[in-house]
């Protein structure tokens, strides 16, 4: 499984293509550059790439492109960043165009953008007025939630288990027995 993303360095260094195999969570190389030009000498060379099965990454048209050309057998797959980004700039539109009074108010679309865990109590009651007010959006925005928490669970279990695994080696390299306890 391959995970293809872009970063920008500066101006002078300007953008790198990075290419991480996904199964050992490790990154195998940094390419100059984001587009086919700068790209295909570098990919022309790569071996294995009738291997790859599945490739992970943004969904703009120029990776893609490069995916389907380079790597005829893999399927493309957005990674979940992107597929929440995607998602909160859709809602975002789409409360817009719901709502003419939402533009004019940065309180409510700051709330409305913000994790809800993370609201203060005053944004918490402009949100949940705004809501009650506008029970299409209400409905958009309850859906968008436990979209989030749909694709952000499988990650959050991850990270528990690694979590639960580091524990348990720890606590037998040190020989700590039963349950570690706040002191």
């Amino acid at each position: 499984m391959l995970g293809i993303e872009e970063h920008f360095f500066s101006q002078k260094q300007g953008f790198a293509t990075t290419l991480c195999d996904l199964k050992k969570h490790k990154v195998f190389d940094i390419v100059k550059g984001r587009n086919e030009r700068e790209l295909a000498d570098y990919l022309n060379q790569l071996k294995g790439k009738e291997e790859v099965k599945i490739v992970c990454m943004d969904l703009s048209s120029t990776y893609r492109s490069i995916v389907k050309k380079y790597f005829p057998n893999a399927m493309i797959v957005a990674d979940r960043f992107h597929v929440v980004r995607l998602m909160q700039h859709q809602c975002m539109k789409t409360f817009r165009e719901l709502s003419e009074n939402i533009k004019y108010n940065r309180g409510v679309l700051a709330a409305l953008r913000t994790k809800p865990e993370r609201l203060t109590e005053g944004r918490k009651a402009l949100r949940d007025s705004f809501l009650k007010e506008n029970p299409v959006i209400e409905n958009l925005y309850l859906f968008q939630q436990r979209m989030y928490d749909l694709l952000l669970k499988k990650m959050m279990n991850k990270k528990q288990s690694d979590y639960q695994r580091f524990s348990v080696k720890t606590r037998s390299l040190f020989g700590i027995g039963g349950v570690l306890r706040e002191t």
